[in-house]
């Protein structure tokens, strides 16, 4: 909306009306952004923005609330009329420009965001209109999910965003927190709700495991496929096989335990189980060795 109504971007004969245009844009995102101003707002319509107003005290026919026959306040849309330090009486309304820099559609309608509640035209409040959330994945290696005192992960979101005083375009960023739990699986989501300023619509991030070289995760148990040779099965295996925290596993198989596909459990060398207390009930998974026997290949002497 700002890059339309700057000055410079329309024809000579609409520029003083653009000016007026511009400067209530302005006004109103000073609004949005401003957490305080946005509070006395969403309290008291317009003239709450008016540093001589005292709540309780208002005149009922002037401004954007009005105090109503029962215990509540009714609002009419945010509108900079001639009376606001000689702006113009465009008819913007806050909610139109809130929707426009979070992506939406423009126009007049009733929505709730960033503690907000705004209302049609006509006065009658309307269903609240959630912003559409976004999705984004974030990585975590095993080593970290097994890790039984956690990790934290922050991440960063970028938005587009116009510069109401330039009009032109720029980049906002926040930074998510996420603390990871021990035993968070791949798919596990965390929710954040829209931001206060609307400037960023609600968070939704993907948890993805990065593949380990050797490991593979299966429910709450590590699995390793291991390829032995016949002398190896017949006679016994010692292996040495590092585990996601760092450690070494080191297993030692007896003579002719090994067969094709025998599978060998380690208990309790898995992944924690998500939601066990560590000091009362900590729950870990186990740990397979799946076993291939390497066939032997033949040697022919020619003479």
């Amino acid at each position: 909306m700002a890059l339309k109504l700057h000055p410079d971007k329309v024809p000579e004969s609409e520029r003083e009306e653009s000016e007026k245009r511009f400067k209530d844009v302005g006004y109103a995102h000073d609004v949005l952004t401003d957490e305080e101003k946005r509070k006395r707002y969403d309290a008291y319509g317009e003239k709450g923005l008016d540093n001589s107003f005292q709540p309780g005290f208002s005149n009922t026919n002037s401004g954007g609330s009005s105090f109503g026959g029962g215990n509540g306040f009714s609002r009419q849309p945010f509108s900079f009329g001639g009376s606001q330090q000689g702006r113009s009486n465009v008819g913007i309304d806050l909610s139109d420009i809130l929707r426009q820099f979070n992506g939406g559609p423009s126009g007049f309608g009733g929505r709730k965001t960033g503690g907000a509640h705004f209302v049609d035209p006509g006065g009658s409040s309307s269903d609240q209109q959630q912003l559409k959330p976004r999705t984004k994945e974030f990585y975590c290696t095993l080593g970290e999910l097994s890790d039984f005192s956690g990790c934290t992960k922050k991440l960063k979101v970028n938005m587009p965003s116009i510069d109401p005083m330039t009009g032109q375009q720029r980049n906002v960023e926040k930074i998510y927190t996420i603390e990871v739990q021990p035993g968070w699986k791949e798919g596990t989501k965390i929710r954040f709700k829209a931001s206060k300023d609307g400037m960023f619509p609600p968070m939704i991030f993907f948890l993805k495991e990065r593949k380990h070289k050797y490991i593979q995760r299966r429910g709450d148990d590590l699995v390793f496929k291991c390829t032995v040779s016949d002398r190896q099965a017949e006679k016994g295996a010692k292996l040495k096989i590092p585990l996601p925290d760092g450690t070494v596993l080191e297993v030692k198989t007896e003579p002719d335990e090994i067969y094709e596909n025998y599978a060998k459990r380690i208990i309790g060398k898995g992944m924690p189980v998500r939601g066990s207390q560590i000091e009362v009930n900590k729950r870990i998974g186990d740990f397979l060795i799946e076993f291939r026997i390497r066939e032997q290949q033949s040697t022919t002497t020619h003479q």
